[in-house]
């Protein structure tokens, strides 16, 4: 029988450096851009997306399915009065 490939433990530490590879470049470049100043909270869902660099970007994107903007927490925010008008 002719042995080809890796076998199950190289297959297994090259799954963990590129697991890891993936965990740093998210915190370094992807996972960043979800870090802005200003956060949406939809109010279908509720779900909060820290996208915006700014109150009118944030505001901009609630507009048409109703809304508030947060500054974002994780910078020691606060709600702020912006809310969209369609709710």
């Amino acid at each position: 029988m002719v042995k080809t490939g890796i076998n199950r433990k190289t297959a297994l530490r090259l799954g963990l450096f590129l697991g890891a590879i993936a965990v740093a470049a998210c915190g370094i470049a992807a996972c960043g851009s979800y870090n802005e100043p200003w956060c949406s909270v939809t109010s279908v869902t509720g779900s909060t997306q820290c996208l915006y660099r700014s109150q009118e970007q944030c505001m901009a994107s609630v507009s048409g399915m109703g809304g508030y903007c947060v500054t974002n927490p994780r910078m020691g925010g606060r709600r702020s009065d912006a809310r969209s008008s369609s709710q």
